[in-house]
């Protein structure tokens, strides 16, 4: 099997000064911290911290796979997402080839929303400004996905960053962000990412089925009291980001999915 890979231009630089500029290196590749978690299977997830030749601090993240169909689904997935306007990490290289396939990606500013959360009911939790803005943008975000045609899979709060510093921590790509952004009172100001863009894909029949289970996902892996308060101005964002009126069964879907999923984690903590 031949080797094929492609590199963001933009990086090449950093990524042949540590010698990463070809396929056989990257699969050999040994530094990095590994990021172990289970059911990763096949797959590897490495940070790397990289230096480039002006002496600029890169942290990427290196995804190894053992075929080379889910590197580049990988791939055309974080494409996909920046062109729905969707704020999410620059792809740096992809390569298929003998050993498998590999993704390089760069890192994502903030903290995933699912560890941050607690720390914002403390600090903004009587600010309904503020909850309200959050609500609006995750709708926000959820509507530029599914409004691209788009459907996550894993649409979990883990799996959206939220960054308070506003900081775009890419300095070599800083262009290509497209921030979902607010400005709310007790200095909430905040931009959301998009993550782990592996299973994203654009379905072709049942959508709203894709685009239900996403949501459903979402309001189960948020905080229960903040969801009783909150999900109908996040549902009401995501009409208006639709621009169309919701199926009329969607609310009772989602409830649905979110009652099976919470069964299923009660039973498992049982075990």
């Amino acid at each position: 099997m031949k080797t094929r890979t492609v590199f963001n231009e933009s990086y090449l630089p950093m990524l042949r000064s540590c010698g990463l500029a070809e396929y056989e290196a990257v699969m050999a590749y040994s530094h990095g911290e590994p990021l172990v978690k289970p059911g990763l299977g096949r797959r590897e997830r490495i940070r790397l911290e990289l230096n480039d030749p002006y002496g600029r601090h890169q942290t990427v993240y290196l995804k190894r796979y053992g075929d080379c169909r889910s590197a580049k689904r990988e791939w055309r997935g974080i494409h996909a997402v920046k062109a729905a306007g969707i704020s999410t990490m620059n792809p740096i290289a992809v390569g298929t080839g003998p050993a498998g396939g590999f993704v390089m990606v760069s890192e994502v500013g903030g903290v995933a929303l699912s560890r941050r959360m607690a720390e914002l009911l403390s600090r903004f939790g009587n600010d309904a400004a503020a909850m309200t803005a959050l609500a609006e943008g995750l709708g926000a975000l959820a509507a530029k996905l599914h409004s691209s045609g788009l459907a996550h899979r894993d649409f979990y709060a883990c799996h959206v960053f939220i960054d308070q510093s506003k900081s775009k921590n890419d300095p070599i790509d800083r262009a290509s962000r497209q921030p979902t952004e607010c400005n709310c009172s007790l200095g909430l100001n905040f931009q959301l990412s998009l993550i782990d863009l592996a299973r994203v894909f654009r379905p072709r029949w049942r959508k709203w089925r894709w685009w239900a289970k996403d949501l459903g996902q979402l309001k189960f892996s948020m905080d229960r009291a903040w969801v009783d308060r909150y999900w109908p101005i996040l549902q009401s964002a995501y009409a208006t980001g639709r621009g169309a009126k919701l199926p009329g069964l969607l609310a009772l879907v989602i409830d649905r999915r979110v009652k099976a999923m919470r069964r299923r984690q009660e039973r498992e903590q049982v075990k």
